[in-house]
Order: structure tokens, then sequence, then C-alpha cells
């Protein structure tokens, strides 16, 4: 009877354990897809918000083109480039500490390089950034889907700006993919930039918006150009939209990486520094439940 009695607290405390660890499993999938489904809501808003402000500005049909604002361009891209940032920002201020506010495959992958996401999360988080954008893209298609295929819109497809090469193109959206992967890593491993970190991903959006559209057209964001490509059935300059924020994100983070291994890490992986600037701060894991 003890042996029994005994045999069966065994089983019950095993069961329990087994219990406790599956409940905890269906907890963490559950808060990683939340994530997941983060990262297609932050993208698809960025999309949907481009769209509408371009259409607004741009639009011939629009009550803008009756005013002072349609014989200057450089003021419209600066109206679409502060609600831009502010649209960065926002997301990086309510998310960022949850999924990560990547909202872009190449800053994705850039945390990936430096093994602070999975291969498996790294996946995930394409697969939901991509559909995000698309279908962002197929509702504005939907929805106005005459006012969003008009020529100055035409499906907000990014593509080589008029008395622009290809060539300049690539190395436009080259250098702003290194500038934005560069300073994102950068900021977030310094205790005093990482609380700016939106302001400054906001600042660099509106500034790029502002001064590097009349090149390219600002993508910097491989998932975004595909949707519009993709609906439009338009691939013809797709590629440079692929390979330059690539290879810019490549270079950055191969940059901050020589850069962190030439001052040292602490056993956890976190920075050791004297600077005041930088200190002992580690870049955070994405998705982080304990965020």
């Amino acid at each position: 009877m003890v042996s029994n009695k005994t045999n069966t607290g065994q089983d019950t405390s095993i069961s329990g354990t087994i219990v406790l660890v599956e409940a905890k499993s269906i907890k963490m999938n559950q808060s990683k897809l939340s994530f997941y489904v983060m990262e297609a809501l932050a993208i698809a808003g960025f999309v949907l918000l481009a769209a509408f402000t371009t259409i607004f500005l741009e639009h011939p049909a629009s009550p803008v083109a009756h005013t002072q604002l349609a014989v200057h361009p450089v003021l419209r891209s600066v109206i679409l480039g502060v609600l831009m940032g502010i649209y960065i920002f926002a997301i990086s201020s309510t998310i960022g500490k949850l999924s990560g506010a990547h909202a872009n495959p190449i800053l994705t992958y850039a945390f990936y390089r430096i093994k602070k996401i999975s291969s498996k999360d790294v996946w995930a988080y394409f697969g939901a950034q991509f559909l995000g954008a698309i279908i962002a893209v197929l509702l504005l298609k939907l929805t106005v889907g005459q006012l969003f295929k008009y020529s100055l819109i035409d499906y907000s497809i990014t593509k080589p700006k008029p008395w622009h090469s290809l060539g300049a193109c690539f190395i436009a959206e080259f250098i702003i993919s290194f500038l934005f992967v560069a300073t994102t890593l950068f900021v977030l491993t310094s205790k005093k930039l990482e609380k700016y970190n939106g302001v400054i991903a906001g600042l660099l959006i509106a500034l790029f918006l502002i001064f590097e559209l009349p090149y390219s057209g600002m993508s910097m964001n491989p998932a975004r150009s595909f949707a519009s490509a993709f609906v439009a059935g338009k691939w013809k300059e797709l590629w440079v939209y692929f390979v330059a924020p690539i290879f810019g994100m490549l270079l950055a983070t191969e940059f901050f990486k020589v850069w962190q291994k030439s001052l040292g890490v602490d056993a956890e992986g976190k920075l050791v520094l004297s600077e005041k600037l930088f200190g002992s701060m580690a870049i955070p894991d994405f998705p982080s439940e304990e965020k």
C-alpha cells in the first residue's frame, strides 16, 4: 500500500509537471504569435498611411491640387516625411519592446546576424511582414483602386524617379539602408540613446522621405516593394529594392560586429565599456516575453 501511494504521488507530480510545461509552451507560442501579428500590422499600417497620404498630396482630384502645395513638391515631401516619421515613432513606442517593431525584413535579418532573434522566429517575422504588406496593398486596390492606380501613385510601386538612373537608385537605397541599420544597432547599444530609439528612427525615416525619395522612391523595405509589385504585376526594377537594401544591411551589421568585437564582451554577451555614452548593455532579443 505504501509503495502504491508513493508511486501514485510520483505519477501525480510528474503529470503536474508535464501539464505545467505544456501550459507554459502553449502560452509562449500564443505570445510569439501575437508578436508576429504585431509585425504584420506594423508594416500594413505603414503601407496604408503612406498610400493615403500620397493620394491626398499627389492626386489631381485631391483638394491639395487647388492649393499652393500643388506647386511645392518639396513641401509635400516634408508633410509625407513628418507623418511617416511620427508613425515609426508611434509603433516603436508601443510595440517596440514587444515584437521589436521591425516592420522591415532587413532590420529583422540584421538582428538575426547579431544573434538577437532565432532562425525560427526570423522566418516567421519575414512571413508576417510580407503578408502584412501584401494585404495592405490589396485592401487599397479594393477600396480606392482608381485613385491608387493613378500614374503618380501607381500602386505605391518603388522605382527610379524621373531623371535618375537605376544605378543612382541602387546607390541611394544602399546608403539609406546602411545608415538606418547601423544607426539602429548603435543606438540600441547605448544606455543614453536607447530610450530615444523611436525618435531617432522616426527622424531618419522622415529625412529619407524628404531627401532620398526623389531618387528611388525611398523603399529600404523589400516587403513593401514586393507587395506593390505583386499586386500591380510590375517587376521590372524590383531586384534593386531587394539587392541594395540587403547589401546595405550586410555592410552595416559587419561594421557593427567588428566594432563590438573590438570592445570585448562579458560572459553574458553584454558590452564591457568604460565610456559614458556606451555602457554594459546588450541589444534585447526579439521577440521577448519579458518585455
